[in-house]
């Protein structure tokens, strides 16, 4: 027996000591709260939250019953039982994000988060920093870290001044906003016809300069003059330049007036819902293809161009050939 638990020690004495020498000395400003990386890439990952008084020391143990409150939030504590466990001070999110913190060890990446307090004229400033290793990760938009994906925050945080990474479950989801969608006009007449547009940030619709192809996150578009009123113009994916209407044959057409794209976040964290609308109304058909007089349409739940994607998108986007 004793020679079994010699060389389990020794292992754990080793993950520990692996731990402790990643984990890179205070810095300017003493540390509010640490999220470390325990045991990297190994079965035995996991991840533990601390927060640490002013002078850096962990905060004495308390009642997981009772949330610890400090200027960026509530934290509670949450009981250690495996090595692997997601455990110790963890911020609650009210609501926001109730996975919490990921524990993902194929995911090679920043072990190590550390939030500090920076005393300035203007009162104090929180900073998050990333660390791989004992090197400081330089600022992005986003990262990919074995505790979950980091963002950029320059800005305000649970009414404090903010800068640098912070967990993207920290933060409430991001508005839906309209970035592109074609509308029918005069449904039904002789001047029907169809306007693809998108938009920026404020709501404007957004022009194109000269008559190349415009580039965007959800494909390319090629700007159509408008003309006459029946005449289609906008903006219009080059996978099919006018949506056409059903072939004979190709069973009942619902009818819409629009075809929506709404975004939330923005860069590589942009994620896309496609919606069909007939007015004011959402129209969720049953399935998961159906023919518009927009055209043919599939339900996608999975990625688009890199970027998440749930809802409706035109078939003719995905580049397979309709059947």
């Amino acid at each position: 027996m004793r020679r079994l638990l010699l060389p389990a020690l020794l292992s754990l004495l080793t993950i520990a000591t692996g731990v402790s020498a990643q984990v890179p000395p205070p810095g300017d400003a003493p540390a509010l709260y640490e999220m470390v990386v325990t045991a990297p890439g190994s079965r035995s990952q996991g991840v533990r939250g601390q927060l640490l008084d002013d002078k850096g020391q962990p905060q004495p143990d308390r009642s997981a019953l009772q949330p610890f409150q400090t200027p960026i939030g509530a934290f509670e504590r949450v009981g250690c039982t495996h090595l692997w466990s997601v455990c110790g001070d963890l911020r609650q999110t009210d609501g926001f994000a109730p996975d919490g913190p990921a524990n993902d060890p194929t995911i090679a990446g920043p072990t190590l988060f550390r939030v500090s307090r920076i005393e300035t004229a203007e009162g104090p400033t929180y900073r998050g920093e990333l660390f791989a290793g004992t090197r400081p990760v330089p600022l992005a938009d986003r990262v990919e870290t074995p505790m979950g994906p980091f963002v950029r925050l320059e800005g305000k945080f649970a009414g404090q001044v903010w800068t640098g990474w912070i967990p993207q479950y920290w933060l409430p989801p991001r508005p839906e906003r309209l970035t592109y969608q074609v509308v029918i006009h005069g449904l039904g007449s002789k001047s029907e016809s169809r306007h693809g547009a998108f938009y920026d940030e404020q709501g404007y619709v957004v022009h194109p300069r000269g008559s190349d192809p415009v580039e965007t996150p959800i494909g390319r578009f090629q700007p159509v003059e408008c003309g006459m009123p029946w005449e289609d113009c906008g903006l219009f994916n080059v996978t099919e330049t006018f949506f056409v209407p059903a072939p004979d044959g190709a069973g009942p057409v619902v009818t819409v007036t629009a075809f929506r794209v709404l975004q939330t976040g923005s860069g590589q964290d942009a994620r896309y819902r496609g919606e069909l609308r007939d007015g004011d109304k959402v129209v969720d058909p049953a399935g998961d293809r159906v023919m518009t007089n927009l055209g043919p349409m599939v339900r996608i739940e999975g990625s688009h161009l890199g970027h998440g994607w749930t809802g409706w998108i035109p078939h003719a986007w995905l580049g397979a050939p309709d059947r």
